[in-house]
């Protein structure tokens, strides 16, 4: 059983780099902040390869420095170079409308904005 999910945790792992380009495993932090209301807060996440071209990105933080907030998207792969994926996505959330998402990663950095139809903003973080 053990070799077997050793077997599946590398597929994983070799998956996730090879479509992507980047190794998106492990534990992400970092900040977001808006352009529109200069709201800002802590977010963390985490990504899986969920398709060739597509990640599943799970977000947790927070707002107004007490107010927690998660959820989760997917992220499709718009392009890549060595060294860069750059990802795009849209999800709509309750109360807020639908947000687009762009976003440029290395293996260490994850760089990204969001709009909606009210807000904007960016949002940074490291592995």
């Amino acid at each position: 059983m053990r070799p077997i999910l050793l077997s599946f945790a590398l597929f994983l792992i070799i998956g996730c780099q090879s479509a992507c380009g980047q190794d998106l495993s492990g534990n992400w932090s970092g900040h977001w902040r808006s352009s529109a209301n200069n709201h800002r807060g802590r977010i963390c996440a985490t990504f899986e390869q969920i398709g060739p071209n597509t990640v599943r990105a799970k977000f947790r933080g927070t707002f107004a420095k007490v107010i927690p907030f998660r959820y989760a998207t997917n992220l499709c792969v718009a392009s890549q170079q060595p060294g860069l994926t750059v990802l795009s996505g849209a999800k709509r959330i309750p109360l807020g409308g639908e947000f687009r998402y762009h976003v440029e990663m290395t293996d260490r950095n994850f760089i990204g904005s969001f709009a909606s139809r009210r807000n904007s903003g960016t949002f940074l973080m490291s592995k």
